[in-house]
């Protein structure tokens, strides 16, 4: 019964890991950077865990403290992360440094587990006078803590985060450390051992029924976290496999949040959408072709694909989007409020929604399209910045007609400028024409995009483009290196851009 406890344990050590992971990844970006420091950080706290049990001489009571520890700290340690965050975004060093405490001291905790169970093993079987080597003890301690570093494997994301979310997958883990606390009194009889009143034990079972009550009232508790990111009244919450989605209303104001990061303003979305499709459009207008082939990466709100249908009045088209989330696009076709921004674009017709990773969509795709606009999430993550490199756009290049067009969104233009210049440089690569160009957004500032063709550019003319660039946007281009999926440089010119100015 002893290794099935390890078991247990086991899961709920590596879901911290990832949930650690997870959440960090939300509030600071960079994904391979905070992943990389959960797992490293995590690992340095199993090391000091198993360097400091030997200081600990009764290994049942220990045991017993740690499952305790465990329950409390980890249970709670994504509503903590997230907390510190609300007081401390301001400096973030000093919330990366309250963030590394929390994970070496989980990480510490979690490190105590498989040597003292191990030793209570080998205290057993010593006292039954059982013939066991210290070697097949280990073996198979590691053998069930590994097996269920295979559950939770799976479990993480297939199940707990898109089902249950971060907060409320970290109590449950919390939960489980504290059943393994109680499981354990039982199963070693603790009272022959040490001193445990029934005090205590009713402590551990209020605390128990605390922290399934703090489920119930995880709503409320997330009402503080979205009361400081989101000043509006929220109209809709959801959590997908992918992200959080938040839709807001302030007035005459309609706002989309993913992952906390401001999607689009409905006062102000129409420039960001005229800037992307403008080229589009003119290519539209100025073309005599009787059958279109657009293809929309990412865009599932349907904002863009509702100003391409009113271009597209009276010519024969079909539009194709490839988003990943199918909550995003669900909403887009079924919410009240966003089916009224996007003029109901989704159900059109003429319109087919693919929910896939556009980049293994683009490597495998055959048709070949006239028009392909990608309006995609910045470049903050490796998961993102796939999507900006010289291997996507080789990909576009190939199911491009040869007259075709293809526009991005390029962040923006001024604040992230070395993060703009490097997806130009990297379409460079794959097409002979590219062109520069940005928008005045005031929810976003100066925003950047870049059209490219095979063989010709249409500039056009309209007062709300901006195709000239003074030096404060400008950068060395030949200092910029390009983006590829091996030298992902543009999430750490992206995330230099927004430090710089402190944003």
């Amino acid at each position: 019964m002893l290794y099935f406890l390890i078991f247990l344990s086991s899961i709920s050590g590596l879901v911290y890991q990832l949930l650690l992971g997870t959440i960090s990844s939300y509030l600071i970006g960079n994904s391979v950077l905070q992943f990389s420091m959960a797992i490293g950080l995590f690992l340095t706290g199993l090391g000091i865990g198993s360097y400091i049990v030997r200081l600990f001489k009764n290994n049942i009571k220990t045991f017993f403290i740690a499952e305790l520890l465990l329950g409390v700290i980890g249970g709670f340690s994504v509503f903590l992360i997230k907390f510190l965050y609300i007081y401390f975004f301001t400096n973030p060093e000093i919330f990366q440094l309250f963030y590394i405490i929390i994970v070496l001291t989980i990480g510490t905790i979690t490190g105590l587990e498989i040597p003292l169970i191990a030793s209570i093993i080998d205290e057993e079987k010593k006292k039954n006078k059982t013939n066991s080597k210290i070697k097949d003890i280990v073996s198979d301690v590691f053998t069930y803590d590994y097996a269920g570093a295979l559950i939770a494997t799976f479990l993480f994301p297939f199940i707990l985060l898109p089902w249950i979310g971060v907060e409320n997958s970290a109590i449950l883990m919390g939960l489980l450390n504290i059943i393994i606390a109680i499981w354990f009194i039982y199963l070693k009889q603790i009272k022959k051992y040490v001193k445990v009143s029934n005090y205590i034990l009713s402590f551990l079972i209020v605390l128990l029924f605390y922290l399934i009550l703090a489920i119930g009232l995880n709503s409320k508790i997330e009402n503080i976290w979205n009361n400081f990111f989101y000043k509006d009244t929220i109209i809709h919450s959801e959590k997908s496999a992918y992200q959080n989605i938040i839709i807001t209303k302030g007035g005459d104001d309609i706002r989309l949040y993913i992952d906390n990061n401001l999607q689009f303003m409905s006062l102000d979305e129409h420039r960001y959408h005229s800037g992307l499709w403008q080229h589009g459009k003119e290519y539209v207008k100025n073309t005599d072709k009787k059958n279109w082939n657009i293809l929309v990466l990412g865009g599932g709100d349907g904002l863009l694909t509702r100003d391409i249908i009113e271009t597209m009045q009276n010519r024969k088209y079909k539009i194709k989007i490839i988003d990943l989330d199918p909550a995003v696009t669900k909403i887009a076709r079924e919410n009240k409020v966003l089916k009224s921004l996007n003029k109901n674009s989704l159900n059109n017709k003429n319109v087919e929604v693919i929910n896939k990773d556009a980049f293994n969509y683009i490597i495998k795709e055959k048709e070949i399209y006239d028009i392909i606009i990608a309006d995609f999430p910045d470049p903050r993550n490796t998961a993102l910045s796939k999507l900006y490199s010289k291997e996507f756009y080789n990909g576009i290049h190939k199911i491009l007609d040869q007259n075709g067009l293809f526009t991005t969104q390029a962040s923006n233009a001024f604040f992230a400028n070395e993060s703009f210049w490097c997806i130009y440089k990297t379409l460079q690569e794959s097409f002979n024409n590219t062109i520069a160009y940005n928008v005045y957004i005031p929810s976003f500032g100066s925003w950047g995009f870049i059209s490219a063709s095979k063989s010709n550019i249409l500039t056009g003319d309209n007062d709300m483009i901006n195709y000239k660039f003074d030096k404060d946007y400008q950068v060395n281009i030949d200092d910029i290196k390009i983006n590829t999926l091996d030298n992902p440089n543009i999430i750490q010119y992206y995330l230099n851009g927004w430090k710089k100015f402190n944003l």
